[in-house]
C-alpha cells in the first residue's frame, strides 16, 4: 500500500506519514533503506532521502547512522546532482570523522568535467557547512584549510557555498582573508557576502566597504547591513561617502521607498552616536543635499530626520551652515535653501541669522523673500515687518497691483452638465460629439439628467440607429503596413458610439437589430463586442447584406476595411455560408498576414477539412512571406486531426530553430527577440504540448537527445535546452492517461545509459518529477469500491469501540495514566528528565507533548483528530484538542510545576479563568489539566491541595499530575 508495486518506490503521497510510522517502529527504517539500495541505479526522490534522514538520531544505532550517511551522500555524488541543503543539514547528524577523508577527496578531486567537479565539491561543502554549524567534527580546522585553499581557484558558485560554510566556522578573520579571492563582480555573490558580514561583524571598515558597494548596485541586503552600523566613526564615514560617491548616493536614495518603514533605524543609530565630528559631517551632507536637484534627496524623510537631529543636538547649526556657505562660495539659491532655513531658524538665532546672511551675496534679498513668503500670522513674517519695513511695503503694493490687474480675467467656466445640455441643442440641431462626451462623463451627467433631456438624448440616438450603416461609405486614403488612414460617412462612426450609450441606458434595441448587424464590416474591437452583446443569434436576421460587402460591393473601400471583424463574426455566428469569402481572404496576398491566419483558423473550425490544410501547408511551408500561414495550417492539422506528418515537421522545426541566449546581469533591461520569446512562452511549441499518443515516444526522445547535443555544443543553448525539456516532459506527463509505467521507465533507462553526457544529470531532476506524477496518478484507486475495500480493511484492524462522549473521556484518561506513565518510567525517559533539570524544561515539555500525540495515534485516534495548539479567534491556544469522529472534543493542557501559573496563587487563580475559556470556546466536553513535575525543587505535593480546592467546582475540568521522576497519580 505504501510502496508502488511496479515502480518499487514509495508512493509520493505517503512520504509525510511515513516519518511518524518509522518513529513508532525504528526497525522499519532498515527496510526502507534496503528498498533504495535495490534501486541505487535509478532516479530516487529527494523526499525518500529526507525520510531516511528524518529520524531522531538518538533512536538509531551508530552503525545505522553511518550507513545512512554513506548511502545518501554517495547517491548524490554518483549521480552528480545537487545535495539539497535540508538533506545536507540532516546528514551532519549522521556523520562521524570516518567520512572526513571522503569529504576532503570530494573537495580536491579533479575530473575532466568542470561541472561534475563543481557539483561534487559543493555537495561536500554543504555537508561541511552544517558540520561547522553544529560542531559535529573534530576535523574542523582541516576542513577550513581545505575550503580556504579551494576558494582561490573555484568558480563563483562554489565560492558562494564556501563563504556560507566559513561563516559557521565562526572566524571573521578567515572571512576577511579569503575576500581577495572572492568574486564580488557577481551581484548574487556580493549580496551573499553582505548578508554574512551583517550577521558576523557589521561594525568594521571592511564590512562597511561592501555595504556601500552593495548599495551602489542597489542590492536589498546592503540596507540591512547599513542598519547594523552603530559606530560613530563608521556612520561619519558613510555620510561623507554619500557626499563624494554619486553611485552610493543614488543607490542609497533609490532604496528609500523599499525601506520607508524601516529607515528609522538609520536615524536612531545617528542619534545614539552623536559626536562633534559626526555633527560636522551631517552639516556638510545637508548643505550638499540642498544643492542637489538630480536625486531629489533633500525632500526625503531621511534628510528631514537628520536635520531634526542637527536642530536638537546643535542649536547653532543654522549659523554654522551659513558660515560654511560663505566660506565655500556656494550660491545662495532661494529655491534650494529656503525650506532648510525655515526649519532651523528660531527666536534665539533669528537676529544672528539676519546679521550673517546679509554678508552673503544676495543674502538680504534672500531674507526678505523668506520672511515675506511666510504666513502673515507667523513669527517670521511679523519679524520681517519690523526689520524690512520699507521692503515689505513695496511687496504689498506690488501684490495689490497684481490682484487688480487680474481680477476680471478668470475665464468663464461651464459645468459638465451645462456642456452636455449645450450639445443636446434644439430641434434638429445638435453636436455630433455628444455621444462621446456622454460616455466620458456618464457618471457626472447621470446624477443631474432630467427626464426631458434624457428623452431628447434618446431621440437623437435612435435617429442614428434607425439608419442602415451600409448606406454610408468608407474611403481608405493611405495604407502603410498594418496602419491606415481613412474617411467615413459620419453616421457610420456615430452608430457605434450610440451602441455604447444604449448599453449604459439599457434601451430596447430590438427594432434596430438588422442595422446593428450591418455595422459589423466597420466595427472595431470594443464596438464588435457591443454588437455581439446585442445580437446573440442571427437566425431571424438577414446576413446577405454583409456578405455582399465582400462579394459584390464596388462603390467604396468597405470590403477592404476591418475584415477581421467580419472573420470574428463568422466564428461567433457559425456562418458556414461565408467559407468561400474566407477562402478568398486566405489567398489574398495583399491582406494583413494576421487576418489571413485568423481567416484560415475560422474557416477550418467552421468546416473541418484535413485535405485543404495539407494543401495550404504544402503550398506555404517553403515561402518565407507565408510561413505564419504554414504554421497555422500545421497547428490545425495537429490539434484537430492529430496528423503524424504535421507533428513530425513541428518537432523537426523545434530542432532547426535552436537559438543561443547570452546570460545577462539580473535586472538589466534589454530587447527580447521573437526566437527568445518563444523559449519562454512556447507559442510555436503549444500544439506539441497536448499530445498524449504513445506512438510518438521515439520522436520526442530524439528531440531530447538532440538537446543534449546542443548542451554539449555551447552553454548559450542552456535556455533552449530547458525549453526542449519542458516540451518532452509535458508529453511524457500526458502519457499518464494510459496508466502504464513503461514510458517513464524506458526514459529513465535511456538516461542512465547516457550518464556522463552533458545535461543528463540535470535531466534526472525532471525524471524524478515525472515519476512522482506517474506514481500519484496510476496508484490512485480505480473506483470508489476499491477505496471502500481499503478503508474497511484498515478500520477492521484499528477501529476503536467508543460509543459516547464518556467513552472518549475515559479513553484519554487511561492513555495518560498508563501509556504516558510507561514511557516515563519503564522506557527510562525519567533519567533524561533528571539530567535535564533546570535548563531544558521547555524541551522536556515539548518531548512529552510529542509522546502524547504518538500514544493517541498508536491507540487508533486519527491524525486529523489530534490538533496541537488549536487557535481560538482571540489567539488563545490549549496544547491539544482530541476528537474521535463525532465524539468530543476533549482538551489537554500541560504545565510544569515550575510554571508561575502553578506556583503563584494570583496567576494560578487567573489561569483557571483561561482554562474555562478554552472549554467554552471550543465547546469541549471535558478538559484534562496535566501537571508535570520535572524537577525536585518544585514537587507536586507542594501545590496539590491548592489545585484540588481551586478546581473542585469545575465539572468539565479534571486535574491529573505526572511525577516524571516517581510516576503518575490522579488528583481526587
Amino acid at each position: 500500500m505504501v510502496v508502488d508495486a511496479e515502480l518499487k518506490e514509495v508512493i509520493p503521497s505517503w512520504f509525510n506519514s511515513l516519518g511518524f510510522f518509522i518513529e513508532l517502529d525504528i526497525l522499519k527504517l532498515k527496510q526502507f533503506l534496503e528498498l533504495g539500495r535495490h534501486k541505487f541505479d535509478s532516479v530516487q526522490d529527494t523526499e525518500y532521502h529526507k525520510l531516511l534522514t528524518s529520524v531522531h538520531i538518538d533512536k538509531l544505532a551508530s552503525e545505522t547512522k553511518l550507513e545512512i550517511f554513506e548511502y545518501v551522500f554517495n547517491y548524490y555524488q554518483k549521480e552528480n546532482i545537487w545535495l539539497d541543503h535540508d538533506i545536507a543539514e540532516k546528514l551532519a547528524f549522521y556523520y562521524d570523522d570516518s567520512f572526513a577523508q571522503q569529504l576532503q577527496k570530494s573537495l580536491a578531486q579533479n575530473t575532466n568535467n568542470a561541472v561534475v567537479q563543481q557539483i561534487k565539491s559543493i555537495n561536500a561543502i554543504r555537508v561541511i557547512e552544517y558540520l561547522f554549524k553544529y560542531k559535529r567534527s573534530s576535523e574542523r580546522d582541516s576542513f577550513k584549510d581545505a575550503l580556504v585553499e579551494l576558494i582561490k581557484s573555484c568558480n563563483k558558485s562554489a565560492q558562494y557555498e564556501i563563504l556560507s560554510a566559513l561563516k559557521y566556522y565562526g572566524s571573521f578573520e578567515v572571512i576577511t582573508d579569503v575576500l581577495q579571492y572572492y568574486n564580488t563582480d557577481d551581484t548574487t555573490n556580493l549580496e551573499h557576502l553582505v548578508y554574512i558580514l551583517t550577521d558576523m561583524k557589521p561594525n568594521t571598515g571592511i564590512s562597511l566597504k561592501y555595504f556601500i558597494d552593495g548599495t551602489r548596485r542597489e542590492t536589498i541586503s546592503s540596507r540591512y547591513g547599513l542598519y547594523k552600523i552603530i559606530d560613530s566613526n563608521l556612520i561619519e564615514l558613510m555620510i561623507r561617502q554619500l557626499i563624494s560617491d554619486s553611485a552610493f548616493l543614488k543607490g542609497f536614495f533609490w532604496l528609500k521607498s523599499v525601506f520607508s518603514d524601516q529607515d528609522h533605524v538609520l536615524i536612531d543609530n545617528i542619534k545614539n552616536a552623536i559626536t562633534p565630528s559626526l555633527l560636522d559631517a551631517i552639516e556638510d551632507f545637508i548643505i550638499f543635499a540642498y544643492q542637489d536637484y538630480h536625486y531629489d534627496i533633500y525632500d526625503s524623510q531621511y534628510v528631514k530626520e537628520v536635520i531634526n537631529i542637527l536642530k536638537i543636538a546643535s542649536p547653532n547649526t543654522l549659523i554654522g551652515i551659513i558660515l560654511k556657505i560663505k566660506t565655500r562660495n556656494i550660491s545662495l539659491d532661494y529655491s534650494m535653501f529656503d525650506d532648510l532655513f525655515r526649519v532651523l531658524i528660531n527666536k534665539l538665532n533669528i537676529e544672528q541669522f539676519i546679521k550673517e546672511i546679509e554678508l552673503l551675496n544676495n543674502g538680504r534679498q534672500f531674507a526678505i523673500m523668506m520672511f515675506w513668503n511666510s504666513p502673515s500670522e507667523s513669527e517670521l513674517y511679523q519679524k520681517g515687518t519690523e526689520i524690512f519695513k520699507h521692503e515689505f511695503a513695496e511687496c504689498e503694493q506690488k501684490r495689490k497691483e497684481h490682484a487688480t490687474k487680474y481680477k476680471n480675467r478668470n475665464p468663464k467656466t461651464i459645468d459638465t452638465y451645462g456642456q452636455f445640455k449645450k450639445k443636446l441643442g434644439l430641434n434638429k440641431v445638435w453636436y455630433t460629439d455628444i455621444f462621446r462626451f456622454y460616455i466620458n462623463h456618464a457618471e457626472i451627467i447621470s446624477k443631474s439628467l432630467t427626464d426631458t433631456d434624457a428623452k431628447r438624448f434618446e431621440e437623437i440616438a435612435f435617429n442614428i440607429l434607425r439608419k442602415d450603416p451600409l448606406q454610408g461609405k468608407v474611403e481608405i486614403t493611405n495604407k502603410q503596413g498594418s496602419g491606415m488612414s481613412y474617411t467615413m460617412t459620419q453616421h457610420m462612426s456615430l452608430f457605434t458610439e450610440c451602441l455604447g450609450v444604449a448599453k449604459k441606458f439599457n434601451w430596447d434595441l430590438s427594432h434596430v437589430q438588422q442595422n446593428i448587424l450591418n455595422c459589423i464590416p466597420f466595427a472595431y474591437y470594443q464596438e464588435l463586442e457591443l454588437i455581439f452583446d446585442n445580437i446573440i443569434d442571427v437566425g431571424s436576421l438577414n446576413i446577405e447584406p454583409i456578405m455582399e460587402v465582400y462579394t459584390s460591393r464596388q462603390q467604396d473601400d468597405l470590403q477592404r476595411f476591418r475584415r477581421e471583424s467580419f472573420i470574428k463574426a463568422c466564428e461567433r455566428y457559425n456562418l458556414t455560408s461565408a467559407i468561400p469569402i474566407l477562402d478568398k481572404f486566405i489567398d489574398d496576398g495583399e491582406m494583413e498576414i494576421q487576418d489571413r491566419r485568423l481567416a484560415l483558423e475560422v474557416c477550418i473550425k467552421l468546416k473541418h477539412d484535413q485535405e485543404k490544410l495539407k494543401v495550404y501547408f504544402g503550398k506555404w511551408r517553403d515561402e518565407p512571406q507565408n510561413i505564419q500561414l504554414a504554421e497555422m495550417a500545421n497547428k490545425l492539422l495537429i490539434e484537430l486531426f492529430g496528423d503524424s506528418n504535421a507533428i513530425k515537421w513541428r518537432i523537426q522545426e523545434i530542432k532547426n530553430r535552436a537559438v543561443k541566449v547570452t546570460t545577462h546581469e539580473h535586472g538589466a533591461a534589454r530587447a527580447i527577440s521573437k526566437d527568445e520569446s518563444e523559449l519562454h512562452h512556447k507559442y510555436f511549441a503549444a500544439p506539441l504540448l497536448n499530445i498524449s499518443d504513445a506512438k510518438y515516444i521515439d520522436q520526442y526522445r530524439e528531440l531530447l537527445w538532440d538537446s543534449f547535443e546542443k548542451a554539449k555544443e555551447h552553454n548559450e543553448y542552456g535556455t533552449y535546452v530547458s525549453y526542449v525539456w519542458d516540451i518532452v516532459c509535458t508529453y511524457f506527463s500526458n502519457l499518464t492517461v494510459h496508466r502504464k509505467y513503461d514510458p517513464i521507465l524506458k526514459l529513465e533507462k535511456d538516461i542512465y545509459e547516457k550518464t556522463g553526457e552533458e545535461g543528463t544529470n540535470w535531466f534526472k531532476y525532471r525524471i524524478q518529477k515525472l515519476k512522482r506524477e506517474y506514481s500519484s496518478y496510476i496508484s490512485k484507486p480505480d473506483d470508489i469500491l476499491t477505496c471502500i475495500q481499503k478503508y474497511n480493511k484498515i478500520v477492521s484492524s484499528m477501529y476503536l469501540f467508543l460509543k459516547d462522549h464518556q467513552g472518549l473521556i475515559s479513553f484519554i484518561k487511561d492513555a495518560i495514566e498508563k501509556d504516558l506513565k510507561r514511557f516515563v518510567e519503564e522506557e527510562g525517559y525519567y533519567r533524561q528528565i533528571e539530567k535535564a533539570q533546570g535548563y531544558q524544561e521547555d524541551l522536556i515539555q515539548t518531548t512529552l507533548k510529542t509522546q502524547i500525540e504518538n500514544i493517541f495515534l498508536k491507540n487508533g485516534i486519527r491524525n486529523s483528530d489530534i490538533i496541537r495548539e488549536p487557535q481560538l479567534l482571540d489567539s488563545k491556544r490549549p496544547d491539544f484538542r482530541i476528537s474521535y469522529g463525532f465524539l468530543g472534543p476533549v482538551l489537554i493542557e500541560l504545565k510544569t510545576t515550575s510554571n508561575k501559573e502553578i506556583k503563584e496563587k494570583k496567576k494560578r487563580d487567573a489561569y483557571k479563568t483561561k482554562l474555562q475559556q478554552y472549554v467554552n470556546g471550543f465547546d469541549a466536553i471535558h478538559a484534562y489539566f496535566l501537571i508535570l513535575q520535572v524537577s525536585k525543587e518544585h514537587p507536586i505535593s507542594k501545590f496539590k491541595p491548592a489545585l484540588v480546592k481551586l478546581y473542585e467546582d469545575c465539572d468539565k475540568i479534571s486535574v491529573l499530575d505526572l511525577n516524571c521522576i516517581k510516576g503518575i497519580r490522579l488528583l481526587n
